[in-house]
């Protein structure tokens, strides 16, 4: 059995349940991390010896509602990594410093060859780059919704799962 990391982009998967909850006329979907973990460690045969849950918020009132979320994953072996938003001059909030983050350390994991398996849950294009740099040694897998997962992604990673095909992943 392998030995496996994984990294959760975790505002960019709440993006997506949000947008599709919305579209399905359904209320709000979650992930239910500790099964998300074992459906992968069976598909892949590897065990994610390294959890990584990684976000940004711009209201402190935010982390109160949050932390019960975030003792779970705790308790359940996940790191994380809570950042502060940004202003922007257009007056929208962004998560800035939050991809560069999981990519430095996913990368830096990577090349320490602690792991042969990095898994990546995002459907952001921007991680096509990191799929690419990685060494030969470790396997690139992506997960992510089929209508949401960008295309340079889905090209990069060594392989490709679907958040749709794990049952009881997402209630």
């Amino acid at each position: 059995m392998g030995l496996g990391a994984i990294f959760v982009d975790g505002g960019n998967v709440s993006f997506a349940l949000k947008k599709r909850s919305k579209e399905q006329g359904t209320p709000r979907q979650r992930i239910e991390y500790g099964e998300l973990v074992k459906a992968i460690e069976k598909r892949l045969e590897i065990n994610l010896a390294f959890k990584a849950y990684y976000c940004a918020h711009h209201d402190p009132a935010l982390l109160v509602h949050r932390e019960g979320f975030y003792t779970h994953l705790r308790t359940n072996g996940w790191s994380i990594f809570d950042t502060p938003s940004k202003l922007c001059p257009d007056g929208i909030w962004r998560d800035k410093g939050v991809d560069m983050s999981i990519g430095l350390d996913a990368y830096a994991l990577a090349l320490k060859t602690q792991i042969d398996t990095l898994v990546l849950v995002s459907h952001d294009e921007d991680f096509a780059e990191l799929f690419k740099r990685l060494p030969d040694s470790v396997r690139g897998v992506s997960v992510g919704f089929k209508d949401r997962t960008a295309m340079a992604i889905q090209q990069s990673a060594s392989q490709v799962l679907w958040l749709e095909e794990f049952q009881g992943v997402i209630r």
